[in-house]
């Protein structure tokens, strides 16, 4: 099943989300009052690049607080302000987390590998298969929101890099690289190959949009990590 899939086709097909240090959805919602996310709450909240988005909606109406139904009304007014349609109710949606953490809570993980083809055995009615998925990579290969400038913090920074002058230095265990990118697809394309019904895949550089697909679907299986498990719970609340 699925043998139409190449790894050059899955390179076309899934968005890579380079960088991404500041719109981080399950860190936002569940600390979003809390160091060391709330710089990156005051960017939501300031840049004009985040207005209208899901986050920046929520943030203003939840007022630092936590709340679950708060950010499930920010994502459905998303949906119908930008008329997005979501899975047929025949369609599994199947979320994989991507990108830099694959080894822990993606499909490096042989755990939640074989978790995920055993959950989609115990589906009926189902006629087709959706992934929703992008290479998410939480820190920069460049001095970016998360360096450090005072030498007497640089003791407590793991998996490290300096700018030129070391006067810096920046997280990169999360950074992109090829390496990454390459096993990802390649476990990806294990994955779909195993999965005993057609795919399609769902990948978008607009974060928003795939949480609007993930929230309003029918049927859900996400593999593992706080995104999923706050899509599971906003799923759940329709």
């Amino acid at each position: 099943m699925n043998e139409n899939y190449t790894k050059d086709m899955l390179k076309t097909l899934v968005k890579v989300l380079k960088d991404n240090e500041i719109y981080r959805v399950n860190d936002v919602y569940g600390v979003s009052h809390k160091r060391p996310y709330v710089h990156i709450c005051k960017e939501i909240l300031t840049n004009d690049k985040y207005k209208d988005t899901i986050l920046r909606n929520y943030l203003e109406k939840s007022n630092d607080k936590v709340c679950l139904l708060s950010l499930h009304s920010c994502i459905l007014d998303y949906k119908e302000k930008n008329n997005i349609e979501t899975a047929r109710d025949d369609q599994l949606v199947i979320h994989v987390r991507s990108g830099d953490d694959y080894k822990n809570i993606g499909l490096g993980n042989e755990q939640v590998f074989n978790s995920l083809l055993e959950k989609v055995k115990e589906t009926s009615s189902i006629t087709s298969i959706v992934i929703v998925t992008a290479l998410h990579y939480g820190n920069t290969n460049y001095p970016g929101v998360y360096k450090v400038t005072n030498k007497n913090n640089f003791k407590h920074l793991r998996y490290h890099a300096y700018n030129e002058d070391k006067s810096m230095m920046y997280p990169i265990r999360w950074a992109y690289n090829e390496e990454s990118h390459n096993k990802n697809l390649d476990l990806l394309l294990d994955f779909i190959k195993k999965l005993p019904l057609p795919v399609t895949i769902q990948s978008s550089m607009n974060i928003d949009f795939d949480l609007v697909y993930l929230t309003f679907c029918k049927h859900l299986i996400t593999s593992s990590g706080g995104f999923s498990n706050l899509i599971n719970q906003l799923n759940k609340l329709e």
